[in-house]
């Protein structure tokens, strides 16, 4: 059951509006330009126009911004772009965000710089499928690589109250219902997420078929302690539940290093076993669906 009211949600998170714009780099092309006996409704046919190291790093950091903000915010299940932030982590996040915006713009600066010589290295290259109108004044390509960055409140108007007090009472409940499934989901995306961790480490720890030992890699831990590092900020729906098997992880995972896992059996064998613990409990953790049925047979007993 979840025990925060939508007026505790939205002290302790902010809906959270986040884009990156780039341009695409790839273009249909004709199939009548293409020969071949096959049926052509049948074919969907598309160009690099572009092909640089320069323009691929900007997309690069424009993934870890996207994997950086999804590790950190919860997603807003009401409209595409948009996340609860937790008002704890924001210091943090508007941080890393303005470190990745100008390693971003620096990309971009030397992405432009070799767009000109790139233009005339595609026409070489793509020969007849080569189209000038794919390539815009550099200056335009520039503009289209944005980033878009807002925090926003959800409310309803005062005003309704005294256009019509049924009006308010209405879109009160929907703000209400709104901010419930915010939180259920929430709740159900931190639970997925310990879930993935802990089955992904679970099944890296078990001994091989070749007889070898199991490990984990560098990459797994550091994720895994950075959710658990992160949990109290995250855990928006005060999920006593999960909170209890984030603190069993905690005991497990807290001063072992890669190499510990790596190199010794029993601190091995003792996460390996503790998370299995973790992984049966997680299982038996409540749904979606049989929260929303506590809440609705709550609500009709109130």
């Amino acid at each position: 059951m979840i025990p925060q009211t939508a007026p505790t949600l939205q002290n302790t998170a902010v809906c959270f509006a986040f884009t990156l714009r780039a341009p695409g780099m790839r273009r249909r092309v004709n199939t009548d330009q293409i020969e071949t006996d096959a049926d052509k409704t049948m074919l969907h046919v598309s160009k690099a126009i572009l092909d640089s190291e320069r323009f691929e790093a900007i997309a690069r950091i424009d993934r870890q911004t996207r994997e950086y903000v999804k590790s950190r915010a919860l997603p807003f299940p009401f409209k595409r772009g948009m996340h609860l932030m937790p008002v704890g982590l924001i210091k943090e996040v508007e941080g890393q965000l303005e470190v990745f915006e100008q390693e971003r713009q620096r990309c971009i600066t030397l992405a432009m710089q070799e767009y000109p010589l790139l233009v005339e290295a595609s026409r070489s290259r793509l020969k007849s499928l080569f189209n000038a109108n794919d390539y815009p004044p550099t200056e335009t390509l520039r503009q289209a690589y944005r980033r878009e960055l807002r925090y926003l409140t959800l409310s309803v108007p005062g005003v309704l109250k005294q256009v019509s007090p049924d009006l308010y009472a209405r879109e009160s409940q929907q703000a209400e219902d709104t901010w419930y499934e915010a939180t259920l989901s929430a709740q159900m995306t931190l639970r997925q997420e310990l879930g993935e961790l802990v089955n992904r480490a679970v099944a890296r720890l078990q001994p091989r078929e070749d007889g070898k030992r199991g490990g984990m890699c560098e990459s797994l831990l550091d994720n895994f302690l950075d959710f658990l590092r992160l949990f109290q900020a995250r855990n928006l729906a005060d999920d006593a539940a999960l909170e209890t098997l984030v603190e069993q992880c905690q005991q497990l995972m807290t001063g072992v290093g890669i190499f510990d896992i790596r190199t010794n059996p029993t601190v091995r064998d003792e996460i390996r076993q503790g998370l299995t613990e973790v992984q049966a409990r997680l299982q038996t953790l409540p749904s979606a669906a049989g929260l929303r049925k506590i809440r609705f047979a709550a609500d009709s007993e109130a």
